[in-house]
Formats: structure tokens, sequence, C-alpha cells
């Protein structure tokens, strides 16, 4: 008794209805997918953008990453980096300046202590000088006065460092002004 039509019917809308319940479970899928993808790429590119930021030189850059996960975490973690590189960068600025004006006290003092021994009758005479740190206050000097009159000086002026390079050369220039005039 059932006409066959009447049995085609009711199998196509079940067809149509399977394949329209498919299609927006596919069409779901697509979105939820897009929308957990974004939430996991995102916060990722947002942390290579601040190491790139950071890799070009710049520490003033922060990452602004609000999140639980471990995700957040890193980006705590890469923004205390940056602080601590910040830092560090800036020891090592002045200690290349402190280095650099090291080397021009010591320059300095080099050029304060005699390059060449007069020679003196019936007397040999040599020094060697080298300072316990890049720079002090060691100083030494032999300063003609007449073809028969020489002056010697030694001295250490208390502790190191660039202030008492600076005391030692003014010394020497003091020294060296007396002994013209006697």
């Amino acid at each position: 008794g059932l006409s066959y039509n009447a049995i085609q019917e009711p199998l196509k809308q079940a067809y149509i209805k399977i394949i329209l319940i498919t299609l927006l479970f596919i069409f779901v899928s697509i979105i939820a997918s897009v929308i957990i993808a974004n939430r996991i790429t995102v916060p990722i590119e947002i942390l290579a953008r601040g190491a790139r930021a950071v890799g070009d030189g710049d520490l003033n850059s922060k990452i602004e990453l609000k999140s639980n996960n471990e995700l957040g975490m890193l980006a705590e973690t890469f923004n205390s980096m940056i602080v601590n590189l910040k830092k560090a960068q800036e020891i090592a600025l002045e200690k290349r300046a402190l280095e650099k004006e090291i080397e021009i006290a010591r320059e300095i003092q080099l050029s304060l202590i005699p390059q060449k021994i007069p020679k003196l009758k019936g007397y040999e005479i040599a020094a060697y000088y080298q300072a316990a740190r890049m720079v002090g206050g060691d100083y030494y000097d032999i300063i003609t006065i007449d073809e028969n009159k020489f002056g010697f000086v030694m001295a250490d002026v208390s502790g190191n460092g660039i202030p008492a390079a600076l005391v030692m050369a003014m010394a020497s220039a003091l020294l060296r002004e007396e002994a013209v005039k006697i």
C-alpha cells in the first residue's frame, strides 16, 4: 500500500535537513576554528612584534598582553627582560665612559713620566714604571737644573684613579716651575 512518491518525498526532505544541518555544522565549525586560532595566534604575534622591536634596539617597548596563561607569563618575563637589558645597557655605557676617562688620565700620567733619562757623569740611572691599576698617583722625574745639577723626585699620591693622577700632574707642574727658579 504505499506509493513510491509518498516514501520518496519524506526521504527527500530528510536528506535536505541532513544537508542543511551538516552545512550549518561545518559553518559553525569554521567560525569556531577561526576564533580559536585567533585566540592562539594573536598573542603570539604580539610577542613576536615585541621581540622584533627589542631586536631592533627599542628598549622602551613593552608587551601589552593581558592573559593568565603561559603566553601572559611569557609576556611578563619578556617585559622584565627588557627592563634588565635597559639597565645592563646603561651600566655598559657608564663603564665605557669611565674606561675612556681612565685611558685619558693614564695617557696624561704616562706623558708626565720621563721617557728619556738624562746622562749624569759618573752615574748610571735607569727607571721602570708600571701602575698597579690602569692609572694611579705614582710619580718620578729627573729635572735638569743646569749641566751640573739635577733634581730627583719620587712621589706616591695617596689613592689611585683619576683624582690621584690629577694631583700628580699638578705636583709635576709645580716642581718643574720651582726647579726653574733655582
